[in-house]
């Protein structure tokens, strides 16, 4: 008897087929998800946002009798002098992260109490943006600053954004284990009240990720940067500036209009201009080190920053006209500082000693250039190729660091890029 030759079942390629298919789209669904950006109000410069007129001169001119920018912060924060706070934090180039977007979030929050949820906005975009991108903040703090940024981006009705934060302080909160367990209860129901505010049901929050520690490795940033005294003309020309600055101060408190002590302040800021233009020069040539170069021309980015905010009359008046003439020119001189430095932690990066430290440094590098791009700090920096450039580079790094979390993705928003922290 002939046996019929049975034919082979077509379904389980079928269902091979439609697996492949299905784990194709979940793998598609997923990259969708996590780096998806609800439309919302585009990226402002925030250094063109000062509004000098709002701006009181009796605090501001403190940054130029010699205190720090942190102190004249808090100072007008606690007078509620929102404008002047916003002023002086803005051109900031020297204060230290943590402390930076903790007065952001503080600014902002004082924004949105006196009724100006524009303003709020732009503060809590600078927190946020520091929250992703800057290189030496722990997993925890980027959490606590994301969730207040997204807490306050609910509160003013901004609820893509707040939505947006709210998912990467998520990603930060299911990842590291060493979080102690009531800081993340803390921060787990401030998201609970951004998607109460938002009227959603928050989502479940997964559990801690095992052996995912929340700082990778230790930040090589702050070694690429060896600290600099002023040569002796240059502090002199600086002490006569911030005496003529407290003069200006008291001249102001007793009621006096601009005028002679308005002339004093402005010939010593020319005469500080032309010293440290020489000092800086001066002190970089024949400089092999690459650290000690980069701090000479950190000391010349904090300087360009001062003249930059005096150009754009961001102490609350007209002090050296002839500047704010200039303005256009002195950013870009600004942008060549930054470009120099940055070309000299590259520099540095690539004469470490290990694969891995070099692959460390150029994120870190990078991060940090976003970052002072996205703040404002650093005038027209090179926006498309850094954000290529840190994306691929991060991309290296992470190839051998399997227990990191998260990286940053970059979007299209608003024709400018937007750097989003997701999970892996």
């Amino acid at each position: 008897m002939k046996v019929k030759k049975r034919r082979p079942k077509a379904w389980p390629l079928v269902l091979s087929a439609v697996g492949l298919l299905l784990l194709a789209f979940l793998v598609w669904f997923g990259v969708e998800y996590l780096t998806r950006v609800e439309p919302t109000p585009g990226w402002q410069d925030p250094v063109l946002q000062v509004r000098p007129e709002g701006v009181e001169p009796r605090l501001a001119l403190l940054v130029l009798a010699g205190w720090p920018r942190q102190q004249v912060v808090d100072l007008a924060l606690s007078e509620k002098a929102w404008e002047t706070a916003y002023a002086i934090l803005v051109h900031s180039a020297e204060v230290p992260d943590r402390e930076r977007a903790g007065l952001w979030l503080l600014l902002g929050r004082g924004f949105a109490e006196a009724g100006q949820p524009d303003r709020a906005l732009l503060c809590y975009r600078q927190a946020e943006a520091i929250a992703v991108l800057s290189p030496v903040l722990s997993d925890y703090l980027r959490a606590d600053a994301l969730s207040q940024a997204a807490l306050g981006a609910a509160q003013i009705g901004q609820a893509g954004l707040a939505r947006r934060w709210a998912g990467e302080a998520r990603v930060l909160l299911e990842g590291p284990t060493d979080l102690q367990p009531v800081l993340r209860q803390q921060m787990a129901d401030r998201l609970a009240e951004v998607y109460r505010l938002l009227g959603e049901k928050p989502p479940r929050m997964a559990a801690p990720k095992p052996g995912t520690p929340s700082r990778v490795a230790e930040p090589l940033l702050p070694t690429l940067t060896r600290p600099v005294d002023l040569p002796e003309a240059a502090q002199q020309a600086r002490q006569e500036r911030e005496a003529a600055a407290r003069q200006a101060i008291q001249w102001i408190a007793q009621g006096a209009s601009g005028g002679e002590w308005q002339a004093v302040l402005a010939r010593a800021l020319q005469q500080e201009d032309q010293v440290m233009a020489s000092a800086l020069s001066q002190a970089q040539e024949g400089e092999l080190r690459l650290s000690v170069r980069a701090g000479w021309v950190q000391r010349r980015v904090e300087w360009l920053s001062i003249k930059y905010q005096v150009a754009r009359r961001g102490f609350g008046l007209s002090l050296v006209p002839p500047w704010e003439e200039q303005a256009a020119g002195i950013r870009s001189d600004l942008a060549k500082a930054y470009q120099d430095l940055f070309g000299i932690y590259q520099d540095e990066v690539v004469a470490l000693p290990t694969v891995d430290q070099v692959r460390q440094g150029w994120v870190e590098v990078l991060r940090e250039e976003a970052k002072a791009g996205t703040l404002g700090l650093y005038p027209n920096y090179p926006e498309p190729e850094v954000a290529e450039s840190l994306v691929r580079r991060m991309d290296e790094w992470l190839r051998s660091h399997p227990e990191a979390a998260w990286r940053i993705a970059t979007v299209q928003q608003g024709g400018g890029v937007e750097y989003v922290l997701v999970a892996r």
